[in-house]
């Protein structure tokens, strides 16, 4: 490659790159200095390969040419490696791929530019609509004589063709929606150009924007793969994926159950986090926030508490189950009458990787509640016992196991989110919790977890259940006025 580079040393000019300009908004501006097009010297070149393929092919590229720029950490930086992920043919089941950087026309913000004529980072990342810091909608084409400004035909001085200068022009306001999404976009540390919460900040060193967008994609091309197409003109959420209910008349769609359990973007249960908070943050755009992200699901399996044997099931309901386990390939505990499993509204593997992350918190927590002096050995309040018919019995065991399920969802939400017991402060220590679960104990902890709470009564499980909805609740507030 240094053959097709003039060397750095060559330019009597050189001005360091500011702190989130672009790459090629940097190579412009340091060619500009020297009196030279952007198209001199094969820089513009090299990062244009940089920006449209991956890190396989272009992955030396970038390391020698942020030596050139004098910044060598530049071609470590997270953002690449997340990148090369996004090019795998493997991680998509239709022709839609991530779509690649802007290398090709110069995109930017009025304000910005005014304030301080240097591209920003965040410009050139493909789904940008709007500035983040000023919510204008970003410009492709001169303010002035409303060209199309292309990085090779732009001259010195952020100049256009017909000698304008670009930016000295008004841009206009943009959507609601698009800013609220490039103010959570641009959270990225890549690009991040302003001041983050604390308790946002271990989420934006953990988490990659393109890992939410990849689940997102995946799950809407498992109901539509022309749906993707249009994927970031859609709210972020799951409102278009499906979610009817089982039809057992039917056989299940072939196609269906392949994209459900086959897709295998590299995302993990980050994105419930991700999700969780884009939603919050979606609020003034009038979407639909709910409480939390469901990461399991439960349904009532048809049949009786009758012993075995004592009635045949129906063909409908055989075909019911063996239907149920076909679309629920992870399955993570089979009740009594309640077949609990991955939500089906976030890709399978999203789900699988929250239970394993439960697997790793469930522990740590229980011992930072005890040596903190918040869950007891024992439950507090005394649990009634009321002599029911037996079909009220049979309905009192559906409504436990069902309240069961759903405090187990929440505290898998809780584990995915990371919260310490200083967030759910209510909940530990309002809760009584034996130091051990029944189970064995290389047994995985949401199974014994499950065991232990299936001895529990109903007003036992309605307690803890109530305790953590407020300790979410009250978070969820928490993180509303840090995110205002």
């Amino acid at each position: 490659m240094s053959s097709r580079l003039l060397a750095f040393s060559s330019f009597p000019c050189r001005p360091k790159r500011h702190g989130q300009e672009s790459l090629v908004g940097y190579i412009y501006r340091f060619l500009a200095a020297n009196g030279h097009r952007i198209a001199v010297g094969g820089y513009y070149n090299a990062v244009c390969h940089i920006y449209a393929k991956d890190l396989e092919r272009s992955a030396s590229l970038l390391r020698e040419l942020a030596v050139t720029i004098g910044e060598p950490d530049y071609s470590e930086a997270q953002f690449w490696r997340q990148r090369e992920y996004l090019f795998k043919d493997e991680f998509y089941r239709t022709n839609n791929k991530f779509p690649k950087q802007r290398s090709k026309h110069v995109w930017f913000c009025c304000t910005c530019m005014k304030e301080e004529p240097i591209h920003r980072e965040y410009w050139v990342f493909p789904l940008a609509k709007t500035c983040p810091v000023h919510n204008e909608s970003l410009s492709s084409v001169c303010r002035v004589c409303e060209k199309p400004l292309s990085w090779s035909g732009l001259n010195g001085g952020w100049r256009c063709s017909a000698g304008h200068k670009v930016y000295d022009g008004v841009s206009s306001t943009g959507t609601l929606r698009s800013v609220i999404r490039d103010q959570f976009f641009s959270l990225h540390s890549h690009f991040f150009m302003g001041g983050v919460p604390s308790n946002l900040a271990r989420y934006r060193e953990q988490v990659a924007i393109h890992e939410v967008y990849v689940a997102y994609l995946s799950s809407l091309t498992w109901n539509s793969p022309t749906a993707a197409r249009s994927v970031v003109d859609l709210d972020w959420g799951l409102e278009s994926y499906a979610n009817a209910a089982l039809n057992v008349e039917d056989e299940p769609n072939t196609m269906q159950i392949e994209y459900a359990i086959g897709i295998n973007p590299p995302v993990t249960f980050l994105f419930i986090r991700w999700l969780y908070l884009w939603r919050i943050v979606m609020q003034p755009a009038g979407c639909h926030i709910p409480e939390y992200v469901s990461t399991l699901a439960h349904m009532v399996v048809p049949g009786s508490f009758e012993a075995s044997g004592t009635r045949r099931k129906s063909a409908a309901e055989r075909k019911f189950k063996k239907t149920a386990e076909l679309i629920y390939p992870h399955r993570v505990a089979r009740l009594s009458r309640v077949l609990i499993h991955v939500h089906s509204q976030v890709p399978l593997n999203i789900g699988v990787s929250a239970l394993r992350q439960f697997d790793q918190w469930w522990p740590q927590a229980v011992d930072e509640a005890h040596q903190g002096g918040y869950a007891s050995a024992t439950w507090t309040l005394a649990p009634t016992k009321d002599l029911l018919s037996a079909d009220e019995e049979t309905d009192a065991a559906v409504d436990r196991e069902v309240c069961l399920a759903n405090l187990i969802n929440l505290l898998v939400f809780a584990a995915c989110m990371d919260f310490r017991i200083s967030d759910l402060n209510d909940f530990w220590s309002g809760i009584g919790l034996p130091r051990r679960l029944p189970g064995r104990p290389r047994q995985r902890p949401y199974k014994r977890l499950i065991a232990h709470l299936m001895r529990c009564s109903m007003a036992e499980l309605q307690h803890w259940k109530a305790l953590l909805e407020a300790s979410l609740h009250a978070q969820r507030r928490r993180f509303c006025e840090h995110l205002r």
